[in-house]
């Protein structure tokens, strides 16, 4: 008489893992969703953990050719302005129980709770595109950065002039862009405007991540090594689901309170937060990019609210002189074609402004053939580099 064996089909294995990182992280209750014992299901949750870990070179990765990377710019561009833009960089705790040891008070933060200190870069679109999972809480997001592989991509040129955008918690390099702790001019503050809304992708994508996959803010009660193939399994599966456009599954108060605890990255207040040195270099391209670029951008700002001011001014004058309701003329401002008139001429700004209006069609040109993407807003206005057309208020 045989006995027959009743393995796990690989569907049912898949399915007890993803219900263990759905849950609140107990194997027993995975298990008896299966009808399995805790060991089984501890067995199965670290092989299916570890299988996903090992496909992370074809969900997770930073775009390194030409194209890939002109189009992350232009997808990080499009939030803030902020030029060559590839990444936004941090690092999230994920909770997990002491690992035992000598060595186990380095994986307690100052929360009072054990955890890994994750590094990760996220993309316009809040997929993960670089992981760092094997460091103790009590290592500091700089001190990562600079012992990853990444940093020494970078450092040796194998993005280009591509930049990382971060928080102050990383010292400013030649590839890494921080904000200002105090701003002093408009360009300044232009500057740290546009680096903090293009570095909140970093922020929602871990909220996103830890909603999808909440056993990595409850805790994960496994060893650490199966913990940070959770982690990085979770990591390669958010990105599937991202590239799918899944939505957010719902998720309880309690694990929405575990996720807020769980975000404790205030590095102003962290006791093991150590600055580094700044090199001048870095603060120089820093410099370079607030004085130049960011201050063109407030001078082409000045401009376009003066052409629509004086556009919006000459629709009105236009439409008392022949006598029609002015709502009907706002209306039209806004898509309808201006009736021609003889003596209609385009209101034209003074001429101690003409020569900064003429200069606009350069740096138009100057964004869109190297160092920065072009703006969409000035390709509508100025075409064919002629902003001085008499067509009549345009569709902005």
């Amino acid at each position: 008489m045989y006995l027959l064996n009743n393995c796990l089909t690989p569907q049912q294995q898949l399915l007890l893992a993803l219900r263990y990182y759905a849950n609140r992280s107990f194997l027993a209750v995975a298990g008896d969703f299966a009808g399995l014992s805790k060991s089984t299901a501890s067995k199965t949750v670290r092989r299916v953990s570890k299988v996903l870990a090992s496909k992370r070179s074809n969900y997770i990765k930073i775009p390194d050719t030409p194209e890939a990377l002109a189009k992350a710019k232009q997808s990080f561009y499009n939030i803030a302005r902020f030029p060559r833009c590839i990444g936004a960089i941090d690092c999230t705790h994920i909770k997990i129980v002491s690992p035992g040891g000598s060595h186990a008070e380095l994986f307690r933060n100052r929360k009072q709770f054990f955890s890994l200190n994750v590094q990760t870069v996220s993309d316009a679109d809040l997929k993960l595109c670089n992981i760092v999972c094997r460091w103790p809480r009590s290592a500091h997001d700089s001190y990562i950065l600079t012992n990853s592989q990444l940093c020494r991509q970078f450092e040796s040129g194998h993005f280009g002039n591509s930049l990382l955008v971060g928080d102050k918690g990383y010292p400013i390099k030649r590839y890494l862009m921080t904000p200002l702790n105090t701003t002093t001019t408009p360009a300044e503050e232009l500057y740290n405007e546009s680096i903090i809304r293009t570095r909140n992708v970093m922020e929602r994508s871990y909220r996103v991540w830890k909603r999808r996959f909440p056993s990595l803010a409850m805790g994960l009660r496994v060893h650490l090594d199966t913990a940070q193939a959770i982690t990085v399994g979770t990591a390669v599966l958010h990105n599937i689901a991202c590239s799918n456009n899944e939505a957010m599954p719902p998720i309880s108060p309690e694990q929405e309170n575990a996720i807020n605890m769980v975000y404790v990255d205030n590095v102003e207040t962290d006791p093991v937060n150590i600055r580094l040195p700044q090199n001048a270099i870095n603060n120089v391209i820093r410099t370079y990019l607030i004085n130049n670029y960011f201050a063109n951008l407030l001078k082409i700002r000045k401009i376009l609210i003066y052409w629509i001011i004086s556009n919006l001014r000459h629709a009105a004058d236009l439409a008392s002189q022949e006598k029609r309701p002015r709502k009907n003329w706002s209306d039209r401002i806004y898509g309808r074609r201006i009736p021609q008139s003889p003596s209609r001429e385009l209101a034209t700004p003074p001429s101690e402004q003409n020569e900064t209006l003429d200069a606009v069609p350069y740096l138009v040109a100057t964004h869109v053939s190297g160092e920065f993407p072009a703006l969409p807003i000035l390709r509508c206005i100025w075409k064919d580099g002629d902003c001085m057309k008499d067509e009549g208020p345009k569709r902005i």
